[in-house]
């Protein structure tokens, strides 16, 4: 599912995807950096989850420029 949502970013005129996860969650943190999403923020003990208190990771996807939506518009009318 992450990788159809992250390739219908430009399709969707979308330049970047953000996530929130729990730090907690070790398969979820793997994920996302094997999608290349990259730690832009962590907030500590803003999550609840299994009644406990967690940390909770926001992250960051950015198309290369390439791959953004308006310069693949303009590539279909030249």
């Amino acid at each position: 599912m992450m990788k159809d949502v992250c390739a219908g970013l430009p399709v969707n005129r979308f330049n970047a995807a953000v996530v929130a996860i729990a730090l907690s969650n070790e398969s979820s943190v793997a994920l996302n950096e094997k999608m290349e999403f990259k730690e832009v923020g962590r907030f500590e003990e803003t999550g609840w989850k299994q009644s406990r208190w967690i940390d909770v990771g926001c992250r960051e996807l950015v198309l290369d420029k390439e791959k953004r939506w308006h310069n693949l518009s303009a590539k279909g009318k030249k």
